[in-house]
């Protein structure tokens, strides 16, 4: 038996949210894998088309808007903003993508 891919439903940055069975959505961070220190190893990872990086799972949850909610706080725990102007600037882009995603289907965000 072939195991069906879940469809991707929204990515935000290093961050994806996408349908994982047909009652949860998952959050997944893109995480970058490293080369081997071993030269002979980090030759053939090079050439053989090795991915270089990998979705680890942040949270499974019952619907979107949960979802997002804690996309966005993960978002936000990860800026570097070094003032309060650059934090809400973030939060004004971050609130911005988010409604381009959802306003079309007619939600709205709080």
């Amino acid at each position: 038996m072939s195991e069906k891919k879940p469809e991707l439903c929204i990515t935000i940055g290093d961050f994806r949210i996408r349908k994982h069975d047909s009652m949860n959505l998952i959050i997944e961070h893109r995480v970058e894998k490293q080369l081997s220190k071993n030269p002979n190893l980090r030759k053939k990872q090079l050439s053989d088309g090795w991915e270089t990086h990998f979705w680890r799972p942040c949270g499974f949850y019952g619907d979107i808007a949960q979802a997002l909610k804690r996309l966005s706080m993960l978002k936000l725990r990860e800026s570097e903003a070094q003032s309060v102007d650059e934090l809400s600037d973030e939060i004004r882009k971050l609130r911005e993508s988010i409604e381009s995603l959802i306003v079309p289907e007619g939600l709205t965000v709080a």
